[in-house]
């Protein structure tokens, strides 16, 4: 089932499975008869200024531009508080996602196999482990 999205100025509304369910909803808030003029921006129609759905648009996943000037806007519309928050996302999705080499799936499985036997040595501390390593 077709996904469409209303939105005013760029800010998320409503989505719903179809136009006539948005235009009776925003029909509620804002008055008039919307339906074919929710049609049109679902076309691609940018209402003039005067209009009463002008800042108004609808996407559906066909029809929706996201290119990276979309998202500066959307960062723009975000408030200063929650910009660590999107640090933190954006650096998770920019880490590319690297699948294990059959070398590093053997040291995995050797290390859990010596730990699973008592093989393992503990520090109490990280200057205790680097006196080790400068020793061997």
């Amino acid at each position: 089932m077709k996904q469409y999205t209303l939105y005013k100025n760029g800010v998320y509304l409503k989505e719903s499975g179809t136009i006539k369910e948005l235009s009776d909803w925003l029909e509620n808030i804002i008055g008039g008869s919307l339906y074919e003029g929710l049609r049109a921006l679902r076309d691609g129609w940018i209402p003039e200024a005067h209009s009463q759905l002008s800042g108004y648009t609808v996407t559906t996943a066909d029809n929706m531009k996201v290119d990276r000037e979309y998202f500066y806007e959307l960062v723009d519309k975000i408030p200063e508080e929650k910009l660590e928050e999107l640090r933190i996302v954006l650096l998770k999705m920019a880490i590319p996602e690297v699948e294990a080499t059959e070398e590093e799936l053997e040291a995995i499985r050797k290390g859990k196999e010596q730990i699973a036997n008592g093989e393992f040595t503990s520090y109490n501390s990280i200057s205790e482990l680097e006196k080790d390593l400068m020793n061997d």
